[in-house]
This record gives structure tokens, sequence and C-alpha cells, in this order.
């Protein structure tokens, strides 16, 4: 939680969330992330093992406390394998349940600072070239092969550019984290809405907007995967919007409300609130100010989700799996629907450039049309985004 004032930390055991067994208090004068490490040992006495509770709350704000469950083990922790996963995000058609049971499994993240980017290397060497990149500690990646000689291949979706990207990572580098959150969200992009889960049942949904790529702006594509949710933030500004509810998933990428600005007596959202529903963010997860049916909003995400809740978040159809699968389905397009009009929506150079039309959208706007030949002819958009994906792929 990043804010500015008395912070306060009590331990409880989590059958017992009536009576703390210590409470400690913090100053905290600048806006900047505030970790706290437990070792287990209170006033000197180190605690037995079980379930325990660390509630974080603002001395002046009680009411919103911030629960992170906490599990003591004797000895030391060992955390799971390294295993290869044959799949990385949820395919359509899913059950609640499955997309629950998605929801749950462990997470492979790099074990560096949230705001630190780690490599993805073309070969299993720091000397080879860099495909990409990922954040540390709560962007999953998909395990691609066994570790070998200290190196493990693994697939996520390139921070650079958004694209699905293979590459080597150093072993000890990677941990696989379990998921204990009675919560979980699933973003789809398509429909540029958001699913809060519970213990597995559907609660809400809500509307957001993601990011928008525009040329020559500072905008970026909301990147795709699996993700754990990081700190809580009270609020930031920037170009005089205002945000507040500040959740960290991604590196710098956020999950926030709409932005306001101040009027002479009120608090003006009508500006991003309006475009709800569409991509218009600079890659950060705007969310809905005003509460659903349910009661679901910003605001209650912000007060009820703890630290490490399982966030997926998908892509268009074929941009949601890996190369391998999206090279089948092109497949299974040519041979078992032969002589049918399709089309596709994609932002994978690969998806398309089959088709015999292809148009490249900006800003909401065509703005090249023709085949993948006329369109690589040209040195446009569709040229950049081209050789931006496959500029790593070559030098294999």
């Amino acid at each position: 939680m990043v804010r500015t004032g008395m912070l306060c930390v009590a331990f409880y055991h989590a059958e017992d969330m009536e009576n703390p067994i210590v409470t400690k208090r913090k100053t905290i004068s600048t806006y900047k992330s505030f970790n706290y490490d437990w070792d287990g040992i209170i006033n000197g006495q180190r605690q037995p093992a079980g379930e325990y509770v660390l509630r974080f709350w603002a001395e002046e704000n009680p009411a919103y406390a911030v629960d992170i469950p906490v599990t003591l083990v004797e000895g030391a922790y060992t955390l799971p394998e390294l295993t290869v996963a044959a799949d990385y995000l949820p395919q359509d058609g899913l059950s609640d349940a499955e997309l629950w049971t998605w929801m749950q499994r462990p997470l492979t993240v790099v074990d560096l600072k949230s705001t630190s980017h780690q490599k993805l290397y073309a070969e299993p060497s720091t000397k080879s070239k860099s495909l990409g990149t990922v954040h540390g500690q709560s962007q999953g990646v998909q395990i691609l092969q066994a570790p070998a000689d200290g190196w493990v291949k693994v697939g996520a979706y390139n921070h650079e550019d958004g694209s699905w990207t293979e590459g080597y990572v150093q072993e000890d580098r990677l941990m696989t984290l379990p998921t204990d959150s009675d919560y979980g969200l699933l973003l789809d992009k398509r429909t540029q809405t958001l699913v809060v889960f519970h213990q597995g049942t559907r609660i809400g949904e809500l509307k957001v907007s993601t990011g928008l790529v525009e040329k020559n702006k500072l905008y970026q594509e909301t990147t795709a995967g699996a993700f754990f949710t990081l700190e809580h933030m009270s609020d930031f500004s920037l170009s005089g919007n205002n945000y507040d509810y500040v959740i960290r998933y991604d590196g710098g990428n956020l999950l926030h409300q709409c932005a306001y600005r101040m009027t002479k007596d009120w608090k003006d959202f009508s500006i991003q609130s309006a475009l709800l529903g569409t991509k218009a963010s600079h890659g950060c997860v705007r969310i809905q100010n005003r509460p659903d049916e349910n009661g679901l909003n910003a605001y209650w995400l912000w007060t009820h989700l703890p630290y490490h809740t399982k966030v997926l978040i998908l892509d268009d159809s074929t941009s949601a799996v890996d190369t391998k699968t999206d090279a089948l389905i092109r497949q299974a397009f040519m041979e078992k629907i032969p002589n049918t009009t399709k089309i596709i929506i994609a932002q994978r150079i690969s998806s398309v450039q089959d088709a015999d039309q292809i148009l490249v959208m900006d800003g909401g706007r065509v703005v090249e049309q023709g085949n993948h030949e006329s369109l690589i002819a040209k040195n446009g958009i569709y040229r950049e985004i081209f050789d931006s994906q496959t500029k790593g792929k070559e030098e294999e």
C-alpha cells in the first residue's frame, strides 16, 4: 500500500480476527512503495506453524484495511518445481468452474523487482540476442522445456510490443508461486470487460478501457497474459488527470479507476468514463468508477483484492495462443473450411499474412489496405509491425 501518514500493521491468528497478536505502526512520509517483511518472530518469540493474517490500514481510515494471508511452516519452505506447461491462457468456451481452475494454477514468475525487466534470450547465453522482455514478480511465463544446464526455455507476451515471444531465461531467476487468493480477475480485451470471481463464482462484470496504440503517442497495447496483483497505491496524477484506487499488476502497468479532473465543487469523471468499453488508455487498465448492480467498481476492487490475486488478460483469438497453435488454427482455416469468407482480427502478422485483403487500423481508422506483399512494399505501419515481430526469429 502506498500513501503518506501513519501505516498500521496487525498480526492475527487466522481463526481469531478479533484479537491481534501484536499491532505496529510506521510513519510513511513519501509516496513510494513500502515493503514489510516478516520472519515469523513476534516480540522475540518464533510463532508456531499455522495460518496467520497481516492486516494493513491507514490510521485515519481503519475501515479500509487490506488483509494478507500468511502460512507459517516449520523449516525451509520449498517452492514448487519448474515444470513444463502445455498452455498459458484459457481458450474460449470454458465454464466458470473451468476458468476458476485456471485462476488457481500456480504461476511461474521472474524473481526480480516488479519494475525490473528480464530479457528473453535467443539462445541459452547472455551473449545471445535479446528477443524481448518480461517484468519481474508479477508477469507469468509458460515453461516450454525442462531446465537444462542452468537455462529454461519459456514463452510470454513481450512487454515491448505485446507479441508472443519464446526465449531462454536463467533457471535461478524463475520461481513458481502458488495462487491462494479467494478472488480472480478475467479481462477480455475483445469485449473490454473485467469479470470478477470470488471462490469460483462470477460476482460481477465491469467496463474497462485497455491500451490504445496510436502512432507518435506514448500509448501502448495492454499486454496479454497471466499476472499477479502487487501493491495497492492510493493515487497519482498525470497531465492534470487524477487517478485513485491503484493496484500494480505488471511492472509499471496498473489497474485504476477512470481519471477525474477537479472542478470548483466536484470531481469530474466524465471524459474517461465516456470511453469505457473501448480501447482508450495509455496501457494501464481503466475501471469504471460508478458501482455496478452488485456494488463493484474500482474502489471495491482496491479494498477487497488481496496481494497476489490472479489476473488473466485475454487478447484476440490468435494472440491468446502460442505460435504453434496459431499455425494450427490457420491451417484449419484453409483445410477444414475452404471457399469461405473469413474475417480475422489480430495483432500478430502471421495470423493474417495469408489473407486476400488486409486492413490496417490506427486510431480507429483504416490507414493501409492490401495483401501481405503489397503492404510490406509500402514500408508503412504494417511493415513496422512485421519487422518488430520477426527481427528476433530471423537471427536465431
